[in-house]
């Protein structure tokens, strides 16, 4: 691990479950103050899991008032194994309960008026589930992804992509965190209204188990019972 690894260190062997966080492959980036870096499973044996659960970019602000940010791809799905003992395990975060957790952390990274992006082009089910949502009209929050940033912390969360050329990267979810108090609340009362107003088409639809899913993450956010859709 790069000993200049900032604020980063705060992930290295924090706990999540039964394993711990290791931190790798920090590096300069060539934009000043950036840097790439992996965050691995290990196993309490000490067995590390593939590939990272995150590989990303820690950027620690800059000059205009730039507060930091992360922008990472995120691995729902890992694997231990040794060819030694031919042990071989394969870890789901979302089965495991581990997700928010993981997020959490992540988010501890960002101070008010930061932001944290996220892709949801990688192959695992929680990326191929958020694209599919945002495509038939899901509010960003009551995704898979969206509902573990906004539940990290980050009051307002929306689908970014921007096209510059060919080097726009993927699409990904965009969520911040609020510089103030009253811009928290602000972000809320928007974020909860498109909540509600999902849960009120929500009522007169035919609903899958995509649209369950997400009804169901939208009335938790919300505190409030799920409606019932119609037959």
């Amino acid at each position: 691990m790069d000993a200049d690894a900032g604020a980063l260190t705060a992930l290295d062997g924090a706990r999540i479950g039964e394993f711990i966080l290791r931190l790798d492959h920090v590096k300069q980036l060539r934009q000043s103050g950036w840097k790439g870096f992996c965050v691995y499973l290990e196993t309490k044996t000490g067995m590390r899991a593939v590939p990272a659960v995150v590989k990303g970019i820690f950027s620690k602000g800059g000059k205009d008032g730039v507060k930091p940010w992360l922008d990472i791809a995120y691995r729902q799905r890992v694997v231990v194994s040794s060819a030694e003992t031919k042990y071989f395990a394969r870890i789901d975060l979302a089965e495991a309960s581990l997700e928010l957790d993981l997020f959490r952390l992540l988010g501890n990274l960002i101070p008010p008026g930061g932001h944290f992006m996220v892709s949801y082009e990688e192959e695992d089910p929680i990326h191929l589930e958020t694209m599919e949502a945002l495509r038939r009209k899901v509010p960003p929050a009551a995704t898979a992804l969206g509902s573990l940033l906004f539940s990290a912390g980050f009051a307002l969360v929306k689908n970014w992509y921007l096209s510059e050329g060919g080097h726009e990267g993927p699409r990904k979810l965009w969520a911040e965190k609020a510089p103030y108090q009253t811009t928290e609340e602000n972000w809320k009362a928007r974020t909860f209204r498109e909540l509600s107003d999902f849960l009120e088409e929500f009522k007169s639809q035919n609903c899958d188990s995509l649209k369950m899913a997400a009804g169901h993450r939208a009335a938790s956010l919300l505190g409030a019972p799920l409606p019932l859709p119609s037959a």
